[in-house]
């Protein structure tokens, strides 16, 4: 598949669920599942006026800023992992033309929060560690160990080392692919800076969306090549003829 073909099955997935989508993403970006774009921006701005009001006393607005800034972080160490294997099965749901609700973020809180928690932190850690070498290796890492979260959200009772092992496995001649796909969308990313960072409510879903495609896709390849033409709603029918995956909790 094409860039253009992930983007536009992701837009057949979201028709009809986009605002659905935009809270259930900004819900999960507040509780540490997605770094909703949005976020950064208004994180960034907070923190660069700190520094150059750096020795002065703060205004009371800033100075509840930072406590927010604060509190967010350690709300989405915590609760990050969990809430990110929600946030995939949420648009798992969406790909796979299933009913997608707000509560799919709260999926894997019982039985297997500590088990998103190990995932989040390992991933992120083998991540930073390769990316301390050299940036390009960095990138690779994290792209290899894209499908982790897809893959236990789908099949809970995977092991944490397994999902990542799996994820390579699966990535292994793909991560350009992955690579390209997400860089697809740098002309919308540009779009959503010039907004004020509004933008990224929109765009943050779409990209997420795409990514539960390229999962969707390299999980059970399709028995037919996508036609090279075709509308999202074929797109939609052709996603929704792959077979079905592991139960779900």
């Amino acid at each position: 598949m094409r860039e253009k073909d992930f983007r536009r099955a992701a837009r057949g997935a979201l028709r009809g669920h986009w605002n659905a989508a935009v809270g259930t993403t900004l819900l999960a970006a507040l509780l540490g599942g997605s770094s909703l774009s949005i976020l950064g921006v208004l994180g960034n701005r907070v923190l660069q006026t700190v520094v150059k009001r750096w020795g002065q006393p703060l205004p009371p607005s800033l100075t509840a800023s930072l406590y927010a800034i604060g509190l967010l972080s350690i709300i989405g160490l915590i609760f990050g992992g969990a809430t990110a294997l929600g946030l995939c099965r949420f648009n798992l749901h969406l790909v796979r033309g299933e009913t997608a609700r707000y509560n799919d973020l709260f999926s894997y809180y019982h039985q297997y929060f500590w088990k998103g928690f190990g995932l989040q932190f390992l991933g992120g850690l083998l991540c930073t560690l390769w990316a301390l070498v050299l940036l390009v290796p960095g990138i690779i890492a994290g792209c290899g160990y894209a499908m982790a979260p897809y893959l236990m959200a789908d099949n809970p009772e995977m092991g944490i080392t397994e999902a990542l092992r799996t994820s390579r496995q699966m990535m292994m001649g793909h991560k350009a692919d992955y690579f390209t796909m997400n860089l697809s969308f740098f002309g919308w990313m540009l779009l959503a800076a010039f907004s004020y960072g509004i933008g990224y409510l929109w765009v943050d879903p779409y990209m997420l969306s795409a990514g539960a495609v390229f999962y969707q896709v390299l999980r059970t390849p399709p028995e037919e090549p996508m036609p090279e033409e075709c509308g999202e709603a074929e797109i939609e029918k052709w996603l929704s003829e792959e077979s079905e995956g592991p139960e779900k909790p």
